[in-house]
């Protein structure tokens, strides 16, 4: 899959990112996404700025706002791609089906995904980027309510994930039915 048609790329030197940074801050340690074998690195960040299915406005401005954090940070030994943020779809949709694809791209290449940025309603992309991997998925959420209006958002990704796994037959509605709701 060639990432490129799916990020912008992030500039260290500009805006938020600029800063004074010291050899061995993450900034210099962390390599920009520019078509590298992705299975030879152990993470791979991805901004992802969507906050349609959000109830909190400023999600969309997160990534950059974690990154100038994450940056000034120091010492590590893991191989880093900074993949840039994702590019957001015509409809939230179709920024689910890009973030899941991706996510299990890297999946199979064994590179750890850190998402940041968005809303909770990209819990759903994430999951669903488990769907071939026929392996078992361990989820929690941490969460002062539980999140299950009808319409697909931040606020009922977990009722989402339940509707998907029993129409999928993945488990018994018996058994979804105890343990979503």
């Amino acid at each position: 899959m060639n990432f490129s048609n799916y990020f912008d790329s992030i500039d260290i030197n500009q805006g938020d990112l600029d800063f004074d940074y010291h050899d061995n801050h993450f900034a210099h340690k962390i390599k920009q996404y520019q078509n590298q074998n992705l299975a030879d690195f152990d993470i791979a960040i991805i901004g992802v700025g969507e906050e349609r299915g959000a109830n909190n406005e400023g999600c969309a401005i997160a990534p950059n706002h974690v990154r100038k954090y994450l940056y000034r940070l120091a010492g590590f030994d893991t191989k880093i791609v900074d993949l840039g943020n994702l590019k957001i779809g015509a409809t939230v949709e179709d920024t689910y089906f890009a973030l899941s694809k991706i996510l299990e791209d890297l999946i199979k290449k064994r590179t750890l995904p850190i998402i940041i940025g968005g809303s909770q309603d990209l819990t759903y992309a994430n999951f669903l980027a488990y769907e071939h991997q026929e392996q078992t998925v361990n989820l929690v959420s941490v969460d002062a309510k539980f999140d299950i209006l009808l319409t697909l958002s931040s606020k009922n990704f977990i009722l989402a994930l339940c509707s998907y796994l029993t129409s999928a037959k993945i488990f018994s509605n018996d058994l979804i039915s105890k343990s979503c709701l």
